[in-house]
Formats: C-alpha cells, structure tokens, sequence
C-alpha cells in the first residue's frame, strides 16, 4: 500500500470513531433520560399511593410490569391471528359449499329413484299415486 491510500484509510477510520463516539453519547443521555422518567413515575406513583388517593389497578401499575402486560397482549394478539388465519385457510368458501350441496342433492335423487324402481317392480303402484318422502330442501 502507499501513502495515499493509507492516509484514505485513516481518513476513514477517524470519522468513524467520531461517529461512534457521538453516537455513544448520545446513547447514554437517552439511557439517563428513560431513568429520570422511570424513577419520576415510580416517584408520583409512590406519592399517590402515599397521599390515600385510591388508584384502580391499571393506574397502579409500574413501568416494567406494563410492558410485560403490554407484551403478553401482543403475544396474544398473534396467537389470535394465527387461529384466525388458520380457520381462513381451512375453512370451506361458499362455493365449496354450494358444490357440496348440490352433490348432496343429486346423490339423495339417486338414492330416492333408486327406491321407487325397486319398489314400482315390487309393488307396482301407479306414479301418480306414489309420494317421495325426503329431506325438505330451502
């Protein structure tokens, strides 16, 4: 390697480290400002209770057992949408159930004239007189 690419190289290497450094700081002020406010919560909280105001459970709650509360609604939102989204999947649409019906139909009009030939050769009962019982279709 010559100079000039060296030099790019450490062009490179110092504007990350400002970079990281910045970053770094600016990581910690976001950490000390979450712990200003969760100990400022925690703080009212505590004068609330102390004060002999009466706070339903939900207000009561402190930071970090609302969010395990928060991420067990949204592990059972998924739970719910992936029952949901399997039903979708498996259920029969309408059509599939149209079909099925008239398949029913057809079946049951097979079955029922199927019986009446048997029993006009048995029988012999003139068709204008013979009634078909059966399922009553709407």
């Amino acid at each position: 390697m010559d100079g000039h690419e060296i030099d790019c190289l450490n062009d490179i290497n110092s504007k990350y480290a400002t970079l990281e450094v910045q970053l770094e700081q600016k990581l910690a002020k976001i950490k000390q400002s979450e712990q200003e406010f969760i100990s400022k919560y925690n703080h009212d909280n505590k004068n609330q209770i102390s004060s002999g105001s009466q706070l339903t459970d939900n207000q009561n709650l402190d930071y970090e057992s609302a969010c395990k509360r928060n991420q067990e609604i949204l592990k059972n939102l998924e739970k719910f949408k992936a029952r949901f989204r399997s039903k979708a999947t498996y259920s029969p649409v309408q059509a599939q159930l149209d079909k099925l019906k008239i398949l029913y139909r057809e079946k049951l009009e097979q079955e029922s004239s199927n019986l009446n030939s048997s029993k006009s050769n048995s029988l012999s009962i003139p068709t204008s007189i013979k009634k078909t019982y059966g399922p009553t279709f709407v």
